[in-house]
This record gives C-alpha cells, sequence and structure tokens, in this order.
C-alpha cells in the first residue's frame, strides 16, 4: 500500500479548479456526503482525503476520494451550456475522469509482481482487480459467472480493449 504521501496528493483547491467549481461548492458537496450514512455518496477520511488542515477544512484527496466527487458531479450537477458546450469542445472532464481511473490502477499495480505474464497476456491477480474496481468477490464472481453463461469467449482486444504486445 503506498504511503500517505503518495496516495493524497491532489489538494482541494486543484480538485475544485479541475471541477470548474469553487472551493465553497466543493466543501458543500463533501458535507452532503458525510450527512447521510445510509446513501450512496461516502467519502471515508484516510482512505478518501486527509485534513492538512482541519480548522480551515483544507484537505488534501485520494485518487478514489477525487473519482466519487466527479461521479457525484456528473450525477447531480446540472452545467449551464457555456460550460457543455465548453467541456464538449475541449472534453476535460472525460479527460479528468481517465487521468483519475489511470491514477488508481498506476497506483495499484505500482509494485513488483501485480503485473504477470502468462502465454503473451499481462494478467493480474483478483485482489488487485477488486481494490480497482472497488468491489467484492462475491460481485466478481457473479459477474464472471454471468460472462461464462453467454457461452461467448472474451476476445483479446476485441472485449478487454487491451491489446498483447511483444
Amino acid at each position: 500500500m503506498p504511503n500517505t504521501k503518495e496516495k493524497f496528493t491532489i489538494k482541494d483547491k486543484e480538485l475544485a479548479e479541475w471541477f470548474s467549481i469553487k472551493l465553497q461548492r466543493l466543501d458543500e458537496i463533501i458535507d452532503f456526503f458525510d450527512a447521510d450514512p445510509n446513501d450512496k455518496w461516502d467519502l471515508v477520511e484516510k482512505k478518501d482525503y486527509i485534513f492538512i488542515n482541519k480548522t480551515m477544512k483544507s484537505r488534501n484527496f485520494s485518487s478514489q476520494g477525487a473519482l466519487k466527487i466527479a461521479a457525484y458531479l456528473d450525477q447531480n450537477e446540472t452545467r449551464g451550456i457555456i460550460y457543455k458546450i465548453k467541456d464538449f469542445i475541449t472534453q476535460h472532464d472525460a479527460r479528468i475522469r481517465k487521468s483519475l481511473a489511470r491514477k488508481i490502477i498506476t497506483e495499484e499495480l505500482s509494485d513488483d509482481g501485480k503485473i504477470i505474464i502468462y502465454h503473451n497476456v499481462a494478467m493480474i491477480n483478483k485482489q488487485s482487480v477488486r481494490r480497482i474496481l472497488e468491489t467484492n468477490g462475491a460481485k466478481m464472481n457473479a459477474t464472471f459467472r454471468e460472462i461464462q453463461k453467454s457461452h461467448q469467449p472474451l476476445e483479446l482486444g476485441k472485449d478487454s480493449g487491451l491489446e498483447v504486445r511483444n
């Protein structure tokens, strides 16, 4: 597991700027996440963010925490037409989400031995996949059973989007 300095590298001001919102709005979103423990929106201290200065509500976020906030904004924020046109042209939001996802995967797979080559195919262990997808073994096994029921084997480069290069 990465140390704290490596994991919480996204400053709150930086995150607000990425999402084109004010820092105050970011604080409101975080307060909303913390308000109802029974809803699907949860940010966990020391997993998704850490306080740099608790009295000033200054935080640094992990990639996972930033991605959760991005998902919330996608689902709940209505953006004006100017923002939508600008994003359509620049693809800013998509680039941010891809960058955060790439960072999560890189953090998980950066240790030696996490990627194994078997018959020219790169493989990662089930625990790493679970951590990247933030799911549990039961849900993953159910998904694999559904894929197996389809009687259509997955094809490398077609179904996974991955290619093997020598």
